[in-house]
Parts: C-alpha cells; sequence; structure tokens
C-alpha cells in the first residue's frame, strides 16, 4: 500500500456518502492523513492505527454474519 493509499473498507464507506463535495472533501483529509501515519513523530498515528483496525475487524466481522 503505498502511503497515500486509503484502505478500500474506509473508501467503501465514503463512498456511501451522497453528497460529491463533502464525499471529496472526506476522502481529501484521508489521503492527507494517510500520508503522515509513517512518520515517526506523528502525534495521532497510533490512535489512527488503532481506529483503522478496529474498523477493518468491525467489518470483517459483520462480512462473516
Amino acid at each position: 500500500m503505498k502511503e497515500t493509499d486509503v484502505h478500500s473498507l474506509i473508501l467503501e464507506k465514503t463512498d456511501e456518502i451522497e453528497r460529491d463535495d463533502l464525499r471529496n472533501f472526506i476522502n481529501e483529509i484521508l489521503r492527507f492523513e494517510r500520508s503522515k501515519l509513517d512518520r515517526e513523530n506523528y502525534q495521532y498515528s497510533d490512535e489512527y492505527r488503532e481506529l483503522i483496525e478496529e474498523h477493518i475487524e468491525e467489518t470483517q466481522e459483520q462480512g462473516d454474519e
């Protein structure tokens, strides 16, 4: 995954947003923040990683049902 790529499961959720301007804005923020996650001193990287992992797990569990 490139450092600017946002996980496809997250993008699936943002694709559900009907307003184009809002969806594009959120996707732009996600790409911007994703590019910073790998930085060693990035303040929120651990919290973001945990949130992403939780979201992925929840989504996968819902898919298994």
